[in-house]
């Protein structure tokens, strides 16, 4: 009998592709599996190598025993089952367990630090400083000294420097160098004290190896108190610190650590007292900012950081303190003009994001913010705005490892781990959200921002009750916070409590009058309205609704790119029965990047759309789109190792 003729009567063939689809359909069940639970990847793997090793085995048994009758096991095919069995299970044994260690190694993520990110560039933290000058007043001094050193090193690309927030908690603390490093992740700590006394200007630095204590490298400077020598210190601490951490600096990164912002002491002293008062976040404060940096300007007018902060605080007042949009249009020309008289500054792109932000411009801001990154790849502004403009613009896989990235440059700080939670939220990916959420309430227990999210996922779940218990506990707590109203109020209309959404959105129109959006699903004049019809008061929900559709109309013609005010036009035309106008805008929305799947599943303004095919198909390409993005991040954190 020929071969072939032994491959047809012991059905070799049929035998293969049986165990061909069945171990097709295994790998399946794992990989969906894997998208639900907490699979480690070394067992993902092994399935594989095991369901390899499988196949031969399946063969050897086909031609053995396909042929029918012939069911006697012979010594040959013993050894040769033996032989396939030993070689996977030694595949298994040398894959699974460095797979499983190096999934225990990342499984603090995302409670973790170091561990959090692949990532083999020395991590710095640049400690604050000590003031040792003989006048408290002077601490200003040695703060801006402490940040400039800090925002010098980390234009170096092939460091991860840890970002002012995140050592800024570390100022005064009992704690060691090594309890500090261990707590954020670091493997270097550069530490220093000033001392300014008339005309004179003296600066300790060491940098650490926080595993060893040993120093690193240890220099004092003494200098006459003048621009020149101030900025020149900035700079070779820099360079020295690189050079100790065995970090080569590129051309480019060389003029930049050693670029001198101005001739002016004294500018340079007004600008340190404006950046203080701006970094304090307050409206008073903010104007205190604007004064000085105009006052640095005064002292010298090309002075691109003074420009870059007065921009900045501009587009504070409008999206933190409630003033104007109209200020925004001063932001934008500041910054420009910063970026003008400075094209390599980083702080000068990443302000004309902020304003270009503030004025809904998306995918302008996405630009800013990306040349400020290149310019300063551990900006943490810049970082963490270009993963908002990402998912402000629907393209939600690409937001990721940008909030991500500021995880890792502030690891103690709470607002890239909510963005975390919004954009797992996004992507339909509850446990993720749910892990990036714990994270944030083991933080800062009594943020508002926590609790708004710990009351959005518990109505996802159907705990009604206790996410309306929830928001009704943030408003007692921050009742001047005009975000804190609107976001229980999101939380109650969304339950169907709409007489409570109508009092706290009530509460948040009169705390905002400027309809404040950022931030909100709605805007709180919009939700006023929609919570109005809604209980009841249709005439009054109505007037409410056609104000509120004419503001955005008018700020989309101006230019806005969000899509979010698309969004609530088309809730508003749907509240108002007006199903056309709401699927048009609906469309309008979508093509501007809106994809929130669970709010528009769930929000009760679209009720009267559902029966419409028109509605399910716009829902259904939402959900391809999300669906497609999910899969990408999936992918991209097994490479990663983060799965």
């Amino acid at each position: 009998m020929s071969f072939w003729s032994d491959l047809k009567s012991r059905k070799l063939v049929q035998w293969t592709l049986a165990y061909l689809a069945g171990a097709w359909l295994m790998m399946q069940l794992v990989d969906v599996l894997a998208d639900r639970w907490p699979v480690p990847l070394g067992l993902q793997r092994g399935v594989d190598v095991v369901l390899l090793v499988g196949l031969f085995v399946a063969v050897v048994l086909a031609w053995y025993h396909g042929e029918q009758g012939r069911q006697r096991v012979s010594g040959p095919e013993l050894l040769i089952i033996a032989a396939l069995l030993a070689v996977g299970g030694g595949v298994v044994a040398l894959l699974g367990p460095r797979e499983l260690a190096d999934e225990e190694e990342g499984a603090s993520w995302p409670f973790g630090t170091a561990s959090s990110v692949a990532d083999d560039r020395p991590v710095l933290a640049v400690l604050p400083f000590a003031n040792q000058s003989p006048a408290e007043d002077d601490a200003y001094f040695t703060d801006g000294m402490h940040q400039d050193v800090l925002t010098h090193l980390s234009k170096v690309g092939d460091l991860t420097v840890l970002a002012l927030p995140a050592v800024d908690d570390y100022r005064d603390t009992d704690l060691s160098v090594a309890e500090i490093a261990a707590a954020l992740g670091a493997t270097a700590v550069l530490v220093g004290s000033v001392w300014r006394a008339g005309d004179q200007v003296r600066i300790d630095t060491q940098l650490i190896d926080p595993t060893t204590d040993r120093n690193l490298w240890v220099e004092t400077y003494t200098r006459r108190l003048e621009a020149e020598n101030v900025f020149a210190v900035q700079t070779e601490v820099a360079q020295r610190v690189a050079q100790a951490l065995e970090v080569t600096l590129s051309p480019e990164e060389e003029q930049r650590i050693a670029m001198r912002p101005t001739e002016s002491l004294a500018a340079y002293d007004l600008y340190l007292k404006g950046r203080e008062a701006y970094q304090r976040y307050e409206d008073e404060e903010n104007d205190e900012a604007i004064r000085l940096y105009r006052s640095a300007l005064d002292l010298d007018s090309e002075y691109a950081l003074a420009w870059a902060g007065l921009a900045d605080a501009f587009a504070q007042r409008v999206c933190c303190f409630g003033h104007p949009l109209a200020w925004a249009d001063s932001a934008v020309q500041y910054a420009r003009r910063a970026v003008e008289l400075e094209p390599e500054l980083a702080e000068a792109h990443k302000a004309l994001g902020l304003a270009y932000t503030v004025q809904e411009r998306r995918r302008a801001a996405l630009d800013a913010n990306l040349r400020a990154v290149e310019l300063d790849p551990n900006h943490i502004g810049a970082v963490n705005n270009t993963g908002s403009e990402h998912l402000l613009l629907g393209q939600i896989d690409e937001a990721i490892p940008w909030f991500r990235r500021a995880v890792r440059l502030a690891p103690n700080h709470l607002f890239p781990r909510v963005y975390l939670v919004n954009t797992y939220t996004a992507l339909m990916m509850e446990q993720e959200a749910t892990d990036w959420l714990e994270s944030v309430l083991d933080l800062e227990p009594q943020r508002r921002e926590g609790q708004i999210l710990w009351a959005e996922q518990a109505l996802a779940g159907g705990d009604v009750d206790g996410g309306l218990r929830k928001a009704e506990e943030v408003v007692r707590e921050t009742p001047d916070d005009p975000m804190a109203w609107i976001g229980a109020a999101e939380v109650a209309y969304m339950a169907g409590d709409f007489e409570r959404a109508v009092a706290w959105s009530q509460e948040s129109v009169r705390l905002s009058p400027e309809n404040a959006l950022r931030n909100s699903k709605y805007g709180n004049e919009t939700l006023l309205g929609l919570s109005l019809v809604a209980s009841g008061d249709s005439a009054g929900g109505r007037d409410v609704l056609r104000t509120a559709m004419e503001d955005y109309a008018q700020r989309i013609e101006e230019g806005a790119e969000h899509a979010q005010f698309r969004w609530v036009v088309a809730a508003a035309h749907a509240v108002l029965g007006e199903e056309e106008e709401a699927l048009e805008w609906l469309e309008r929305a979508y093509e501007a990047g809106f994809r929130s799947i669970r709010l528009a599943q769930n929000t009760p303004a679209l009720d009267g759309l559902r029966d419409d095919p028109r509605f399910d198909e716009w829902m259904a390409r939402l959900e391809a789109d999300v669906a497609a993005m999910r899969e990408r991040v999936i992918q991209e954190e097994r490479a990663a190792g983060l799965r």
